[in-house]
């Protein structure tokens, strides 16, 4: 998961966690690689991650499209955030 564990599990799915602001200016780094939505969408296989218990509610209605909208959001908010030199926390819930 990368990052420091901080604060407690309160959603069940681990502690939030602090990335620094050289860890952020990588992971904006890595992806914004060029080959990086060719490689999501080539390996995008909904079954095999339904059977690895990636997001536990499965992947019967996302598509590849929409997973792709939503890396593009996240991609741009490590890139802004890196570009105005900001840490970042996060926290799945």
């Amino acid at each position: 998961m990368g990052g420091a564990e901080i604060g407690e599990d309160f959603s069940g799915n681990g502690e939030a966690r602090y990335f620094t602001v050289a860890e952020t200016a990588a992971m904006s780094s890595e992806l914004n690689r060029t080959t990086l939505e060719a490689e999501m969408t080539r390996r995008y296989d909904p079954a095999q991650m339904t059977r690895l218990g990636i997001y536990t509610n499965g992947w019967s209605g996302p598509d590849v499209q929409w997973l792709l909208r939503e890396f593009r959001n996240l991609r741009a908010f490590y890139a802004d955030a890196s570009s105005k030199g900001f840490a970042i926390v996060t926290c799945l819930v």
